[in-house]
């Protein structure tokens, strides 16, 4: 490996590694420099580290790396990285190459081979090897930088089996019989390790495979009218990133000569399918969401902020688990050019570098964009007589061509290893996962689909972060994003000269015009991507993608909203391209416009934006859901006073008390210091008011109502189908349309499901031989939700309903998802609901409130020329290895080796300051630790 740096290290330097370059700072090692005079706790020698490497940990469990050259410090950070994470960089790399097996046996063998099966590249390799090899072939730059990285983790896995310098065996690893692996059993870190946890968060942030098979499960299940009134692509508000119809250039699209039908794929075929795919979506060690994947970010200029900089935040919104998602870092190194590079932030534990963060010149953030990069194929297939030795073909184009078939072997923990067939239309991509590998159907039979997405593409994909995070100005940031191929994001940047620019990025495939891709199509080639003549896929071009510099409002935000529009009208495939047929359901997005643009009256009239206010606004807990739904059960009531009891009269009247309340009417507060219940949370800085309360207390009632109410609505419907009913944002789109859109006649917006009275039939309960109308429904579904308050709270009067008895998060471990929560943290009392812009969500088909997805960062920073400010707050200590044995109870935070200690901010709403320069880290350094050769 050494050999290999000295071949690479003039371009490395040159490069700057992943890192924002920045001139003019202090050389290491001189002698005015605040981080060469703090003295050397500890040495710790690394056979393999190219040069002599310091680490200044903060009062955070922060590691800030200061290196002589680039490659000491991408050794380091894959380094001090597996001291922290190295049990979730391993399970992690282990699903998504598909091998849980070898550590949990037989019982994650269905997991494996759905993983192997969807990253499996359309030429029958690994997509981790294939785009290893392309690195290797077209960018030894970035080559470079993944043995540098694996190469520290190495050393780490080095130092633990010889038992040097105090690491010791994560305890997850000694669960006797679910687990007991020793130093010995732990398998080197290789750079395809690192790129197949980077595929695995573009497919977590972009495929809709999950979804197409279940949307058309419920298509082909449900009548026409109640699909349509259920199942709706326009979101519940006007709320886009940009005014609409404002970017997306057209674009010349090939013309179908008519609409390209949706392909039926068998009932049970899809049922089976998408149980198959929802298991597999679970057993992610990322945390088990889907519906609810999100984030908000935000960009403001000067002429709005308080300081007179450019700021920027944004809190990704992803599952909350034990350790956290993300792993704090600062990498300060010199090159051999002579320049210095600075990058400060998070990363994903596996990946080198900064994701989200900043250099001196600027700061970035992303939120998922939600673009359709995902196709599914229902193929003609024929298998011949004499299977496998010829292989199976499916029609295209009118020909028949050979499937790839391949075989794939799992080793099995405790097992004999175990061969699995994987097959793949070349044209396409891999078949859809067997959803059952005992029933002797192997391979593409087995589903008869195929699947094509965007990450299958042998991209130079990692290119870009090298270019983000060394960027100086809005050109270096759009020229960087270039690289960004998979993941759809909606990236912004804000810089010390003042600019803000947003550019959504990913590639986006050209359809032809009649194709419906949000569902199943046909195989046999007329609903394929477009190509140019030399047969390349033809992506939508840049100018056709929304972006923006400066706009003229002086703010943007991102909350996985429509950007332009295009979903508006409830109908995505009838505008200039087509990007996506559904967004967010837009209450973020509508709630943190009226706070930028002080339309919510959150700062006194002329006031300008302060970081304090960024980070207060991430922190919002108004509800427009409540404010949409309840004006509905209000009038109910006074339509059917003699239906309305006495207690739910007195429950009307708070939540009436609670919607007017301003600034942050139907705020989902908690009304509950986390302190109270948990001993291991330190007391919020100021004591819960009789105000919080009251809110606390309607939250829990309109929470207990609308969980009572949508499966009130839905339930007697789907059941006749076989269905599971709505509970996300489909459920709430349907309720807000049902009520709002009577009478309508306009194209997206009529009540298909209309009966004599002009009310939707779903009101009706079918179970019932009555009819019921719109507001019995409404109230009765009040009239439920108290008695199930009574359950949850049997001995509680009224006033002590609290929001946070009953509304809770749990950090969940990833052996707590298989049921054993000894690793788990929580559950603690907090606030938010679903759709706030800091979100608390649980199913509308719920008694359980408790959650465990939210904010996993938020950062807000200040682009000041004279020195960037950065804050955050996250959920989890830095540290996710709590040391000790698997007899103790990590179900505590313990600050001592920061692990889970920054969740009471987190709750509570307070923030920690970066500390960027190296007079700050040496004002705030605890421990110095020199690494050498």
């Amino acid at each position: 490996m050494r050999a290999f740096w000295r071949t690479t290290r003039t371009a490395l330097g040159a490069a700057a590694l992943f890192l924002g370059a920045c001139g003019g700072q202090v050389t290491p090692n001189q002698p005015e420099d605040p981080i060469a005079q703090l003295a050397v706790n500890e040495t710790v020698q690394l056979p393999e580290l190219p040069a002599a490497t310091d680490v200044v940990f903060d009062e955070l469990g922060m590691p800030h790396v200061f290196a002589p050259d680039i490659e000491s410090a991408a050794f380091v950070q894959g380094y001090v990285t597996a001291a922290a994470r190295f049990w979730e960089m391993d399970v992690v790399r282990h699903f998504a190459e598909g091998r849980l097996s070898e550590i949990f046996g037989r019982l994650t063998l269905n997991t494996d081979v759905g993983m192997r099966t969807v990253f499996t590249a359309r030429d029958g390799r690994r997509l981790e090897e294939a785009v290893w090899q392309h690195y290797q072939e077209i960018d030894p730059e970035v080559a470079g930088i993944l043995l540098a990285y694996a190469g520290g983790v190495n050393a780490w896995l080095a130092d633990l089996r010889a038992g040097r310098h105090g690491v010791t065996l994560p305890p997850e690893y000694a669960l006797g019989i679910i687990i007991d692996l020793k130093a010995e059993d732990l398998v080197p870190w290789h750079p395809q390790d690192t790129l197949a946890i980077g595929d695995l968060q573009a497919w977590l942030l972009s495929e809709t495979l999950e979804y197409e098979i279940g949307l058309a499960q419920m298509v082909q299940a449900l009548p026409d009218a109640m699909a349509r009134d259920v199942f709706r692509f326009a979101p519940a508000t006007h709320a886009t990133v940009l005014p609409a119809g404002s970017a997306a250039g057209p674009v010349a699209l090939a013309k179908a000569s008519q609409v390209v039908r949706p392909a039926s794929p068998p009932p049970d075929a899809l049922g089976a399918i998408a149980g198959a795919l929802a298991d597999l979506r679970r057993n992610n060690p990322l945390g088990p969401s889907r519906e609810s994947v999100g984030s908000n970010n935000w960009i403001v200029s000067p002429q709005l902020s308080a300081e007179g900089h450019a700021m920027l935040a944004n809190d990704p919104h992803l599952d909350l688990i034990n350790p956290p998602i993300w792993h704090m870092i600062q990498l300060d190194a010199g090159s051999s050019s002579g320049e210095h590079t600075r990058v400060n932030g998070v990363n994903f534990p596996g990946l080198p570098s900064v994701v989200s963060g900043h250099n001196d010149f600027g700061a970035w953030g992303a939120t998922v964009a939600g673009y359709d990069v995902t196709d599914v194929y229902v193929e003609d297939v024929v298998t011949p007589a004499d299977y496998p030795q010829s292989p199976r073909t499916v029609l295209f184009n009118g020909q028949r061509v050979a499937v790839l078939r391949v075989e794939e072997t799992f080793k099995v923990k405790n097992s004999a290893p175990v061969t699995e067939v994987i097959e793949v239309v070349p044209h396409h991509g891999p078949m859809v996962p067997d959803p059952n590998l005992r029933d002797g159907v192997v391979g593409l039979a087995a589903t008869g689909m195929s699947f094509r997405w965007t990450g299958h593409e042998i991209t130079n994909d990692s290119h870009w972060l090298l270019g983000l995070n060394r960027a100086r100005n809005v050109d270096d940031f759009r020229s960087a994003l270039r690289s960004f191929t998979k993941g759809a994001q909606n990236w912004v940047w804000a810089d010390t000269s003042g600019n803000i620019a947003y550019f959504a990025r990913a590639l986006i495939p050209q359809r032809p015009k009649g194709t419906v891709p949000y569902l199943p199509l046909s195989g046999t080639g007329d609903a394929e991507w477009l190509t140019d003549a030399q047969g390349n896929t033809l992506w939508l071009p840049d100018d056709s993608i929304p972006q923006a510099i400066n706009p003229a409002e002086g703010f943007l935000s991102t909350a996985n909203n429509d950007q332009i529009g295009t979903t508006l009208d409830n109908d995505p495939l009838n505008d200039a391209v087509y990007l996506t047929d559904s967004y967010d359901i837009g209450f973020r997005a509508e709630r943190i416009q009226e706070l930028l643009s002080n339309q919510a009256h959150v700062r006194p009239a002329g006031a300008q934006i302060t970081l304090a206010d960024m980070s207060h606004y991430q922190y919002d807990f108004s509800s427009k859901e409540a404010a949409r739904l309840l004006p509905f059960l209000f009038a109910a009531a006074a339509a059917c006073p003699d239906l309305v009891s006495e207690e739910m009269s007195d429950a009307i009247s708070r939540l009436r008390a609670w919607g007017a309340a301003a600034p942050s009417p139907y705020a989902a507060l908690s009304g509950v210091d986390a302190h109270d219940l948990r001993p291991d949370v330190a007391p919020r800085p100021t004591p819960v008011s009789e105000e919080e309360r009251a809110d606390a207390v309607a939250m829990s009632i309109f929470a207990a109502w609308e969980t009572r109410l949508g499966p009130a609505v839905f339930d007697d419907d789907f059941a006749a189908y076989r269905i599971t009913s709505p509970t996300g944002q489909n459920a709430t789109k349907a309720l807000l349309h049902i009520l709002e859109d009577v009478g309508r006649t306009d194209p997206g917006f009529q009540v298909h499901t209309a009966g004599v009275d002009g009310e939707s039939t779903l009101w009706d309960d079918g179970n019932t031989p009555q009819v019921e109308t719109r507001d019995e429904i409404l109230l009765a579904a009040l009239r439920d939700g108290l008695v199930f308050l009574h359950s949850k709270f049997p001995s509680a009067p009224t006033d002590n309903w609290l929001w946070g008895l009953i509304h809770q998060v749990r950090f969940q471990h990833f052996i707590g998802q298989g049921g054993l929560p000894l690793f788990d943290l929580g559950p603690f009392a907090a606030p938010g609901a679903r759709y706030t812009v800091s979100p608390g969500t649980y199913s509308l088909n719920t008694d359980d409130f408790t959650f465990s997805f939210g904010a996993s960062q938020r950062f807000v920073v200040i682009l000041d020329p004279a020195g960037i400010r950065a804050v955050n707050a996250l959920p989890g200590g830095n540290n996710g290895n709590p040391g000790g044995t698997v007899s103790e109870n990590y179900n505590r935070i313990n600050p001592d080796v920061h692990y889970g200690d920054l969740i009471p901010g987190w709750i509570n709403g307070q923030t920690f300051e970066y500390h960027i320069s190296r007079a700050d880290v040496a004002a705030h350094a605890v421990r110095k630790i020199r690494y050498t050769p």
